[in-house]
């Protein structure tokens, strides 16, 4: 975590002959982000899976297609996962 955690706060960009640091969020293009990404996107998809029934979910790395029966989706909008 600690190697992860350097990764992110040490991130520096040029704009307009300018240097800046990041001080949020993980850099495009960075071969770490998508391994972080998809660690993210999978707790948040157990999380909700184990809350709601769906009647399909498919994802591809952040893109996410699901259907569920309009029962439900007051539900989905209506938990808290932060």
């Amino acid at each position: 975590m600690r190697a992860v955690q350097f990764v992110l706060d040490s991130t520096y960009f040029t704009f307009d002959n300018i240097i800046y640091k990041q001080n949020f969020g993980a850099p495009m293009g960075s071969p770490l982000f998508p391994i972080i990404a998809d660690v993210v996107m999978q707790d948040l998809e157990n999380e909700v899976l184990s809350l709601i029934s769906i009647l399909f979910f498919y994802r591809y790395v952040d893109d996410i297609i699901m259907a569920i029966p309009v029962s439900k989706i007051n539900i989905l909008f209506s938990i808290n996962l932060i």
